[in-house]
């Protein structure tokens, strides 16, 4: 069921698959202006988690905010952060939500480590559709960032 806050839209994911979590996680970083967005399915390459999102800031406050809203906005989805590492430093900020991990990175850290190196290419979802219809619901109005 959707619950509406202050003219925002909140979907129950709290039954959810971990693909849905991700792509929740995804649109909370496209709606705080992420950079690069991409996801990863890794379940056949870890045992930590079935997907990875990752994502860049321009710069240490950015990669706090953009962490920041995944906490918030999948909170309000009844989906909580098990943690948030690295908030200390701020260059590569870890939130687990379980089977889904966000990565945020600043520009120079992700260039730095270059995780999807490591990720299996045939893994990586194409967003660019949950992309288009989040700006054309932002532009018309119906959600706000």
């Amino acid at each position: 069921m959707d619950t509406t806050e202050n003219n925002m839209v909140h979907r129950d994911l709290s039954g959810a698959t971990s693909r849905e979590i991700a792509e929740e996680a995804a649109s909370a970083l496209f709606r705080k202006k992420g950079i690069n967005i991409r996801l990863f399915h890794v379940e056949e390459t870890t045992v930590i988690a079935d997907y990875y999102v990752i994502c860049s800031a321009r710069a240490t406050t950015h990669a706090h905010a953009l962490a920041d809203e995944v906490n918030y906005r999948l909170g309000l989805c009844n989906v909580h952060a098990q943690r948030t590492e690295g908030r200390d430093g701020g260059e590569w900020l870890l939130v687990d939500l379980g089977t889904v991990l966000v990565h945020v990175f600043t520009r120079d850290a992700r260039e730095y480590y270059n995780l999807e190196r490591l990720l299996p290419q045939e893994g990586e979802a194409d967003l660019t559709d949950l992309f288009e219809e989040l700006k054309n619901k932002l532009e018309s109005g119906e959600i706000e960032a």
